[in-house]
């Protein structure tokens, strides 16, 4: 019996330290498979990290080559300067393809109401001297004949939008007459435009006016209507060389008052681009002039019965001017970013490595499918053109 319990006293520790064993075993096997585990998520972590960047380096280089292909955004800055009158010049602002047209709400202006008028004015100094010893200055004024614009004195190219906006039936000077703007009011050549609205008045004895209450109703409502064109400029464009846009402008426009006389001064500028667009630069450029309105100031006074005058619109040579420089994404400019002409001759070559792996890949693929073509039997021997 003792014997027997002693048997068993000595088996059971035995047992408990087999399976502590095993637990041990267990246990080092979990640590060694959780540090299997996090090993391979630590290098694996750098290697995601690699691929991610190098795929965000791929984009970035597409994006610079998209742009450098199709000049999507191009550097663009906006300068304004005033310049001296004296040394503007003359400036014709019909050949750089501005026009105008106006026309009342009443499109048929009955003369016994009232009448419009076109004219150039000059103001200059004449060789006649004054007690001072100064020379006299002198006002000139060249009507200037207009007509209904139809469909083709209005200078403007999409036709439909002209009838859609009734401009045909607006007023436009005539194909053959010229005016020109220079200077201002204190220098010595001055030349401006003027655009007037008279009530008719008995001057002479050939006149037969309404009766004034009847004039002064009729024009109490009315409405001196413009259109013109004008320009902006859509440095965004890649399509065109020039960036500047011509549309209609008709936000301008004087109400009648009978008992005001309303005013406007009508400002044109003459603008300049400078560009640089060439794919490969090295400081060239090249210019163009276009016109613009941005200013039109509107003053109004009281009506004075000896001139008559309902609205006068003065269309005028505006000193101040913009210049626009753009600059669109070069070559060279591009090689920088990629890290100058090194950087460039790396991304080539890698092109060039995966172009090469690309068809040697292709090559392999088909060399296995001949040699499986061959252990099959499906042919008897090896095509020349690999």
């Amino acid at each position: 019996m003792e014997n027997k319990l002693q048997a068993n006293s000595t088996a059971a520790p035995t047992q408990l330290s087999q399976s502590a064993t095993h637990d041990n075993v267990f246990q080092s096997f979990r640590v060694d498979y959780s540090y299997y585990r996090m090993t391979r998520s630590i290098i694996a972590r750098p290697n995601a990290r690699k691929q991610k960047k190098h795929s965000e380096n791929w984009i970035g280089l597409g994006n610079l080559a998209n742009i450098l292909i199709n000049q999507y955004s191009p550097q663009t800055t906006k300068t304004s300067l005033i310049q001296d009158y004296s040394n503007a010049g003359i400036f014709r602002p019909q050949n750089y393809f501005f026009d105008f047209a106006f026309q009342l709400n009443n499109k048929t202006l009955d003369p016994n109401y009232g009448y419009l008028q076109v004219n150039q004015v000059i103001y200059y100094l004449s060789d006649e001297l004054l007690e001072d010893g100064s020379r006299k200055r002198k006002k000139q004024i060249l009507p200037l004949n207009f007509v209904f614009c139809q469909e083709t004195l209005f200078n403007y190219t999409k036709k439909q939008e002209l009838l859609a906006l009734g401009i045909n039936e607006y007023f436009c000077l005539q194909e053959d007459q010229d005016y020109r703007l220079q200077g201002g009011y204190y220098q010595e050549i001055y030349e401006y435009l003027e655009i007037k609205l008279f009530k008719c008045q008995n001057k002479t004895l050939n006149d037969s006016c309404y009766p004034i209450e009847m004039i002064d109703e009729y024009f109490q409502d009315e409405e001196l209507n413009f259109a013109f064109t004008n320009t902006y400029f859509d440095y965004r464009n890649s399509s065109n060389k020039s960036k500047n846009k011509v549309f209609i402008d008709d936000s301008f426009y004087l109400e009648i008052e009978s008992t005001r006389n309303k005013k406007a001064n009508f400002y044109i500028q003459k603008q300049e681009a400078s560009y640089q667009d060439d794919y490969i630069q090295f400081g060239q450029e090249r210019n163009e002039h276009f016109f613009q309105v941005q200013n039109i100031q509107r003053f109004d006074d009281n009506y004075s019965p000896q001139s008559g005058i309902l609205a006068a619109v003065y269309i005028r040579f505006d000193n101040r001017y913009d210049i626009y420089q753009i600059k669109n994404y070069a070559i060279l400019e591009f090689l920088g970013d990629i890290g100058g002409l090194y950087g460039a001759l790396s991304v080539i070559g890698i092109i060039l490595s995966l172009m090469y792996r690309g068809k040697r890949g292709l090559k392999i693929q088909r060399i296995k499918k001949i040699k499986e073509s061959l252990l099959l039997g499906n042919i008897t021997e090896i095509p020349l053109k690999m």
